[in-house]
This record gives C-alpha cells, sequence and structure tokens, in this order.
C-alpha cells in the first residue's frame, strides 16, 4: 500500500523551451478570490525583489531572487546550479512591461552555490548570484533590510510569499504581474506530517488559507517577515512543493535563512544587520532615499518678520498637517512635497504656494499647548510614487515602548552645525509614558503631549531648530 506520505518535488525551476518541461506542478483550483501566487504588488511594493533568467548548456529557466546590497541577489542552490549566465530585471512588477524606466536589466555569469547542496533532498539549497558592477538603488529598487538573527517561530504574523510563478495547475506558464500572498509559518514536526522524515532542522513549511503557497517558477523567491511598516527580513528561500501539485493544501517549502546568514556574510561581505546598527546614529538620523516617505512635506514659512522653516506631512490631495508654530503668524507658505534632498533637481519634485491655514484656536506659544495646525493648498495634487498621504489618523493612543516609531526631518545634525540639512534623515525612537518625561521637563508635560527616546541622543534637534512639525 503506497505510503501516506507526500513526496517533495522539485519545484524550483521553470524551464522556458517548448521542447520539454518539469512536471512540476504548484498551483489550485478553488473559485475564492485569492489564486496560489496571491494578490498583484504594485510598482515598489517589494523593491528587493529580482526576475531571473538562468540560461544553461541545456535551456533557460525561470527563478526568483531578492537582492541584498548593491551587488548581491540571494536565491535558491537550484537557481544557480549549472548556469552560463544570469539575465535579471530589477525594479518591475511585471515581466512584459521591458521598456519601463524605473526597472534595470542586468547579466551576470558569478555565482556561488552552497558546497553542500543536494539536488536529491533539497538540502542547503541556497545560492547568490553577484553582479558585474554594484547598482544604485531607487524607490523601485533597494534591499531587503536584514537577515534573520532569531529562528522563524510557528505562527509568526507579517510572513509574505512572492513571484512570478503560475497560478493554477491548468495554467502553466509565468504570470507578467508579480504576485504575494500572506503565509503562516508551520513548527517542523507539523510538516512532517505531510512530508515525514525529508523536513530536515534547516528548512521550514509554511501554508496560506486553504491551498496559497507558491508554484512553478517561484523558486529562490523570498520569504519576508515585514515589520514596523516597510522593515523587510529575509526568512526563507523558495525551494520545494510536494507532487501532489499546486492545488493540493501540502504545505510550500523553504530554505531556513537563519541557518545559512553566516555563510551568506562570509561569501558576500555584506552584513545588513551591522551595516543597519553598528555605527552610532546622529539626531537627524539616516539619509532617507527618494520617495522612502512620500507624505513628507517641507514648508517655507513667510512672515512680517522673516522666513522660517518646518515640515508636516500630507493628508489627502490638499491638506497637510503640522504644528501650530509653523503656522502662526504665516503670511505665505512655498512648500515642496515629493523631496528627500532639498538642494536637488529634482523632476519629481511639486512646489506649491498658499496662504490658506487653521491654527488650534487654543495654540499656546508660551506653554506649547495644542501645537498643532493645518495647511490648505490652493489646488488638489495629484499622486505618485513620490508623492503620496499618509495611510491614518490614531483610532488609539500611543503606548510607551511601542515599536516601529519614526521620526523625520531636515533640522540640524548636531549643536555645532546650525541650518537645516539637504538630505531628509529618519530615525526610531521609542515613545515613553508622560511620568518619565515629567523628570527631565517637570509639569510642562500634559496629557496632549508625548515623549521620545532614542539610542543616546537620537531625535530631531529641539523645537526651535527647524524640526518643528515634522512626523
Amino acid at each position: 500500500m503506497p505510503s501516506p506520505i507526500a513526496t517533495i518535488l522539485f519545484c524550483s525551476l521553470l524551464w522556458l523551451s517548448v521542447s520539454e518541461t518539469h512536471t512540476l506542478f504548484l498551483g489550485r483550483n478553488n473559485t475564492d478570490v485569492r489564486i496560489i501566487g496571491g494578490n498583484v504588488a504594485f510598482a515598489g511594493q517589494f523593491p528587493y525583489m529580482a526576475a531571473i533568467y538562468k540560461h544553461t548548456s541545456s535551456g533557460n529557466f525561470f527563478c526568483g531572487g531578492a537582492l541584498m546590497s548593491n551587488q548581491w541577489i540571494l536565491t535558491a542552490g537550484s537557481c544557480v546550479e549549472g548556469a552560463q549566465l544570469f539575465t535579471i530585471y530589477l525594479g518591475t512588477a511585471n515581466l512584459k512591461d521591458v521598456n519601463n524606466p524605473n526597472s534595470l536589466k542586468l547579466a551576470t555569469d558569478e555565482y556561488v552555490l552552497h558546497p553542500d547542496y543536494n539536488p536529491d533532498t533539497f538540502e542547503n539549497d541556497v545560492g547568490l548570484i553577484k553582479l558585474r558592477m554594484p547598482i544604485t538603488f531607487s524607490v523601485y529598487i533597494r534591499p531587503f533590510n536584514y537577515l534573520p538573527t532569531f529562528d522563524l517561530l510557528p505562527g509568526t504574523p507579517g510572513v509574505v510569499a512572492m513571484g512570478w510563478g503560475q497560478t493554477s495547475d491548468d495554467d502553466p506558464g509565468l504570470v507578467d504581474d508579480l504576485r504575494f500572498v500572506y503565509l503562516t509559518p508551520l513548527s517542523n514536526d507539523e510538516c512532517k506530517l505531510v512530508y515525514g522524515n525529508q523536513i530536515k532542522d534547516e528548512m521550514v513549511c509554511a501554508a496560506g488559507n486553504n491551498n496559497e503557497g507558491f508554484c512553478l517558477g517561484d523558486s529562490g523567491t523570498p520569504l519576508i517577515r515585514i515589520r514596523q511598516g516597510p522593515t523587510a527580513t529575509h526568512v526563507g528561500i523558495a525551494s520545494f512543493q510536494s507532487k501532489n501539485g499546486c492545488e493540493s493544501t501540502d504545505p510550500s517549502g523553504y530554505t531556513r535563512t537563519l541557518e545559512y546568514a553566516d555563510w551568506i556574510r562570509n561569501v558576500t561581505g555584506v552584513d545588513n544587520n551591522k551595516t543597519k546598527n553598528a555605527k552610532p546614529r546622529i539626531i537627524g538620523g539616516e539619509v532617507a532615499f527618494a520617495g522612502q516617505f512620500p507624505y513628507i512635506a517641507a514648508i517655507y514659512k513667510s512672515t512680517n518678520t522673516g522666513t522660517f522653516f518646518c515640515g508636516g506631512a500630507l493628508m489627502n490631495n490638499q491638506w497637510i498637517l503640522t504644528s501650530g508654530y509653523c503656522v502662526d503668524g504665516a503670511v505665505l507658505f512655498t512648500i515642496y512635497l515629493g523631496a528627500h534632498n532639498l538642494k536637488a533637481n529634482d523632476p519629481n519634485v511639486q512646489k506649491f504656494a498658499t496662504d490658506t491655514f487653521v491654527l488650534h484656536p487654543n495654540y499656546n506659544l508660551d506653554t506649547l499647548e495644542n501645537d498643532i495646525g493645518v495647511i490648505k493648498l490652493r489646488l488638489p495634487v495629484t499622486f505618485t510614487d513620490y508623492i503620496k498621504p499618509i495611510d491614518f489618523l490614531p483610532s488609539y493612543d500611543l503606548l510607551p515602548n511601542m515599536g516601529g516609531i519614526m521620526n523625520l526631518g531636515w533640522g540640524q545634525l548636531n549643536d555645532e552645525t546650525a541650518g537645516i540639512t539637504d538630505e531628509l534623515h529618519y530615525v526610531y525612537l521609542i515613545p515613553i509614558s508622560n511620568e518619565e518625561c515629567q523628570l527631565s521637563f517637570g509639569s510642562q508635560i500634559l496629557d496632549t503631549m508625548v515623549c521620545a527616546g532614542g539610542n543616546f541622543n537620537e531625535g530631531f534637534w529641539k523645537v526651535c531648530h527647524n524640526n518643528t512639525g515634522f512626523v
């Protein structure tokens, strides 16, 4: 009697030759809204995603991968083994959009296959591709943030799979649009109920609602944990799937990135985690890239006594939220949207002038109570990848020690260097309780205020030094 244990199928490569094809089917055919490949991604949603065409002596194959630096791509071992040449597309969400000005087409033949890769058991299914020249990052092309530093636990939320692989057993071939789906990591014990002892400690399985998961053509694509807004941690590499097909409910199989993080760092010389955390951050934080914070507004307030610089946040296509200080006494505002460098000649920046504002009626300049104001643009703006509003106003209180809180602005960076900086900076901060804040500021701290602190002296440089109104 046949064993009930599902057999793992090598699911990594979609053979582009019409004469032969791998018998790798990873789809589904239910009638709900989501198909195997998930929902369609928008341009720039997953800027680390790489489309990889592998050319070998026996044919051409398609895989996915993840950009980890300006010269290295992380993918599956099966996606590099035997390669003579790679053609790689970065910055694209649609494979047929070949004229997309935001994408890059690259060629290289340099790769590193894990020395213990086993194509029969899918052990150590890890590979790295090195680009011939370093690339320049953009809003559409940039690396994932981190390699993992702790294990991917069963049930971890915010885990996303993505790829261009086929979307059902009945529809072979790639899809044009990049798709994504949220999956839930399983314990290896649970995964062994399906695959038996074929599952090793270096592997991890993940499953979605019904039969969501990756399919033929998706191998090498990343399993990403999204946290703290856009922060992406690479936790898995698409490796294998059940021979029962995409439309079965068997979970998808990944190589567990954590087990190979040291090997990846040693080969590439890239340590994402160290790059983000090694040097002490200055007050203004790290430099933002174009489009990273599309809601940020640079505001020049003209009054009868001079011109002052502030920041604000675009709320919708006509209103900007800022501080009361930034509107009080204004005669005219000159506002820049879509900017990350105040001196750059950037075609993505829009410049506006307006004199309409609303100051909170109970604003108090001396105590800074009710320090809030809004500015109305004369005409609605058109949203772009570089100009977008904030998503929400809060519906609950900001609690002490809440994670993922960011402060940004162009204010001065230290005591010695006066004036605003050219480049937008950002820094992660931690909200503290008002009781703790009152230890520094006393009874000046009211219930309508909140304090935040960073590592050492991170944060914005005081109300009077040009970061007022920033988010």
